[in-house]
């Protein structure tokens, strides 16, 4: 006995010091997330101008859950203007695929709207970038008036499901804003389209237009903070 415990006593020391020399786990990260404009049948310039003001908001409002990493709209823009498809209102799987990919996105939030009389109806799906597998949908309907509601509760939805699709040891408290308005309960149809119509102009380096479109916003609807984020952006 005393001669096994002898020799087996180096082997013990020598396996401690090989696990103590180990690199440490790297710690595990956040998904990210790109959101996609959404597509549409409509040639209406506002609600295909709507594609950009929707997929702003969505950003923004993931972005403040902390469950994951959101790709931001320029760079999305950025994108789109590379591969030329600066004025699709509908992308293939095959597109959207490519995007993501070329994003560094690990899923992608993707989906449409259209209009039936005054009414709106959207659809938002999580897509897997790597499979194209659908994870997470989310839908809402209502009249034009009640968009900013439709796209709360659309966030919300997703923003809880994608928060689940994190490892644990990767969550993150939701970030502070810095003296961010409340969200109003409801914003005018046309004050959304201005503000989405204002999204185009800076696409196009119209910073003039934009400014004119965001602050008409802010001066019928004050408390729309995705306007007054844009326009403080503008006049940095």
């Amino acid at each position: 006995m005393k001669t096994t415990t002898l020799f087996a006593l180096p082997l013990i020391l020598l396996s401690t010091l090989a696990r103590a020399g180990e690199a440490p786990a790297p710690k595990a990260k956040r998904p990210t997330v790109a959101v996609l404009y959404f597509d549409t049948d409509s040639t209406e310039p506002d609600l295909v101008a709507l594609r950009k003001g929707l997929a702003q908001m969505l950003i923004t409002d993931l972005a403040s859950t902390g469950g994951a990493v959101v790709v931001e709209r320029s760079r999305l823009q950025e994108i789109m203007d590379e591969l030329k498809l600066g004025q699709s209102t509908k992308l293939d799987q095959a597109t959207t695929a490519k995007i993501g990919k070329l994003l560094g996105a690990h899923y992608q939030v993707v989906g449409g709207f259209f209009k039936l009389g005054q009414k709106l109806r959207v659809d938002a799906r999580v897509n897997s970038v790597e499979t194209g597998a659908t994870v997470l949908t989310a839908s809402a309907n209502g009249a034009l008036g009640d968009l900013l509601e439709m796209e709360s509760s659309i966030a919300s939805k997703l923003g809880e499901g994608i928060a689940k699709l994190a490892p644990a040891e990767a969550a993150a408290p939701p970030p502070k804003a810095e003296e961010a308005p409340k969200k109003p309960k409801k914003v005018s149809a046309k004050a959304v389209a201005a503000y989405s119509r204002a999204l185009d102009a800076i696409d196009r380096k119209d910073k003039g237009t934009a400014k004119t479109e965001l602050t008409e916003v802010l001066a019928e609807q004050p408390d729309f903070s995705y306007a007054r984020i844009e326009l403080a952006s503008l006049m940095r």
